[in-house]
């Protein structure tokens, strides 16, 4: 902001009582670099108000002393909650010291419905988004209104929908006391009083980095096996699952075509080839980050020609084994 000092001084003291900001339809005081010099029987005043688009904006000028009285008197300190106004306050630039000797305490009305205590919350504001991280957009919440977040299940696929931002809090009051959704179910409504306190709402989370529920293990295996290799992450993740081979005995990093993925992604079916060796990894991404975990696929001839052998025998007879039982 800047003030325009050389006005202070083109007038005497009785007379330049009040060197006020003076805007119209900005989008925050702070950008407001423009003052006006009041009369003797008039005071700043700062308007927030609500424009035609849903914007916030804001107006300030000079203002009778007379109208100001009644403003403080009727309205608390000049919170107007009707019409698109929601803020109308008053102050005297000459009670905090302005005078022509002292400009830097003029234009008393810089801060007026912007200060840190009349800051409204921050609230995440969206309509229609699959899951509350989606949302990126922050509204600010003024006057009676606090964060809401809306869930509702639709009836045609059953996916979930939320809506987000700023709610009057008798009506988020009528929720709470009747207890009219709940978290778990496929209608929620709930509200919070903080800033972005309403990501959380809903029975969703904050999002965090995903963490493995089940990872698979490695495996030795002979040649015509059949191998499953699961993957599962904590659904509160909302992560999706990737695959990813490194082979062992080539250079390729192609998954094997023998191999097919299953179940969303949590599982991976191999029939074990000389192709399939090597290491199998699985990756889960979500907007945080990524979590990988790895499996070895290598084959038991490793352990020794004989060992292998031996091995290789006992499988055998336990195969004939169970074929003989279900002749019988």
């Amino acid at each position: 902001m800047r003030v325009l000092l050389v006005l202070a001084l083109l007038c005497t003291a009785a007379e330049c009582t009040q060197l006020c900001y003076s805007c119209n339809g900005v989008p925050s005081q702070s950008d407001c670099g423009e003052t006006t010099i009041c009369g003797p029987r008039e005071k700043c005043y700062t308007k927030r108000y609500t424009g035609p688009s849903g914007n916030l904006m804001f107006e300030s000028g000079c203002m009778d002393q007379s109208v100001c009285n009644i403003i403080d008197m009727n309205f608390g300190g000049g919170r107007k909650k009707r019409d698109l106004v929601n803020c109308l306050k008053c102050c005297d630039s000459e009670a905090t010291g302005c005078t022509e000797k002292n400009t830097t305490n003029c234009g008393c009305n810089a801060f007026l419905c912007n200060s840190e205590n009349d800051r409204g919350l921050k609230c995440f504001h969206c309509d229609d988004v699959m899951h509350p991280n989606e949302c990126t957009e922050l509204k600010e919440c003024y006057s009676d209104k606090i964060c809401f977040t809306r869930k509702v299940q639709l009836d045609s696929n059953g996916e979930m929908r939320f809506s987000m931002g700023c709610e009057q809090k008798r009506v988020c009051d009528v929720f709470e006391e009747n207890a009219l959704s709940t978290a778990a179910g496929a209608y929620c409504t709930r509200c919070c009083n903080g800033s972005f306190c309403n990501m959380a709402l809903c029975g969703i989370p904050t999002l965090v980095l995903p963490s493995f529920t089940r990872k698979p293990n490695n495996r030795k295996v002979l040649d015509g096996d059949i191998v499953i290799l699961h993957c599962e992450v904590d659904p509160k993740s909302n992560a999706t699952i990737a695959w990813s081979f490194q082979s062992s005995t080539t250079a390729s990093n192609v998954i094997p075509r023998t191999a097919h993925i299953t179940h969303g992604g949590t599982r991976i079916q191999i029939r074990v080839t000389h192709d399939v060796l090597g290491t199998w990894t699985c990756t889960a991404t979500n907007k945080v980050g990524s979590a990988a975990t790895s499996s070895v696929i290598e084959s038991v001839y490793k352990e020794g020609v004989a060992d292998a052998a031996l091995l290789k025998s006992k499988i055998d007879v336990k195969r004939i084994k169970r074929f003989n039982s279900f002749k019988t």
